[in-house]
């Protein structure tokens, strides 16, 4: 996981766009400070030897919901 490297991904990324989270800090904005070159929103990291899957959000509430499902099935 710790081995990799960086690549150029600009058909799946950027996941947002940075001037819309409210949650990144004012000092990490880049674009805030005057940055132009808005490609380093593209780039991913690689590990060697393994497929890093995208986090889905989805899947992972429809993975808790089931695991939920089967607790309280089970105590019933």
């Amino acid at each position: 996981m710790f081995m990799g490297k960086w690549i150029f991904d600009n058909a799946s990324y950027p996941l947002y766009n940075e001037s819309d989270c409210p949650y990144i800090s004012v000092k990490l904005a880049c674009w805030k400070h005057g940055r132009t070159d808005l490609e380093y929103w593209n780039w991913r990291w690689q590990p060697h030897d393994y497929n890093l899957k995208r986090w889905n959000a989805t899947e992972m509430l429809g993975e808790i919901e089931r695991q939920e499902s089967d607790v309280c099935g089970g105590f019933t």
